[in-house]
């Protein structure tokens, strides 16, 4: 966006000259592709991804729960042109929640549903 300010200056008016001062301000960067709630077995590796209106911005924040996520093994962390994506390995049932991506005074956020296998014997008798 560009605002321009401009103000006449008049000596004895009769000559007057026009100075004017040029403000540029960025426009807010915007999610354009919220991040969308993901169901999935433990053991699996998952995916969540966002995509904003401006490229290879590496100043956001991924949190799982409120809490800022580092990378490590278990949590990958990847820019690639306006896509924002987390990769969560080998996930437990500890990883299900709520996973935000937060970048200046905007976020998307959603929900890990980590289902465990089950076992059912029957005693027939």
């Amino acid at each position: 966006m560009v605002y321009s300010v401009c103000s006449p200056v008049c000596i004895l008016n009769r000559l007057c000259t026009f100075s004017s001062l040029i403000f540029l301000t960025e426009a807010s960067v915007e999610v354009t592709l919220p991040l969308k709630d993901i169901d999935a077995m433990e053991n699996d590796t998952v995916t969540f991804t966002c995509e904003l209106s401006k490229p290879n911005r590496t100043d956001g924040k991924w949190l799982y729960n409120e809490e800022e996520i580092t990378v490590s093994g278990h949590f990958q962390i990847q820019t690639e042109g306006n896509q924002q994506i987390l990769v969560v390995a080998d996930i437990t049932l500890g990883d299900k929640g709520r996973y935000t991506y937060s970048i200046e005074n905007v976020s998307t956020s959603a929900t890990l549903h980590v289902g465990g296998e089950c076992t059912i014997s029957l005693t027939l008798g």
